[in-house]
């Protein structure tokens, strides 16, 4: 069977709403914090009316929209950009680190007498 989806932005299929519905979320706002939908790249511009309109079809009231929140502080895309490099920089240093761990670990091997057992004696 093929899915039905009401949020393309976020996957929520019409099997989830319903779902949802089911387990009492029986309002826009609810629905929207269970399933995700209206939180993706459309804000809710291509999915909302799908999903009220399937609560109301279920006997429920549609009449409250859901709260849009905008992002809490808004970033240019060079701010985001820039996190690949300093990503590369932390994984160079965190390979650096082990380097230096184990090339302690060696060099502290090396400065340990080690004794020989009977084998090595030849008794």
């Amino acid at each position: 069977m093929a899915k039905a989806f009401v949020c393309r932005c976020e996957d929520v299929t019409v099997h989830e709403l319903d779902d949802a519905i089911a387990r009492g979320y029986t309002d826009i706002e609810s629905l929207k914090r269970y399933t995700g939908f209206g939180t993706g790249y459309c804000q809710g511009k291509a999915c909302v009316a799908l999903c009220a309109r399937r609560l109301v079809e279920a006997g429920h009231s549609a009449a409250l929209p859901f709260t849009p929140r905008p992002p809490f502080h808004p970033l240019r895309l060079a701010a985001l950009a820039g996190l690949a490099a300093i990503a590369e920089e932390d994984a160079r240093d965190e390979r650096a680190r082990e380097a230096r761990a184990v090339a302690g670990c060696a060099a502290s091997d090396e400065d340990e007498p080690v004794e020989a057992g009977p084998e090595a004696s030849g008794e």
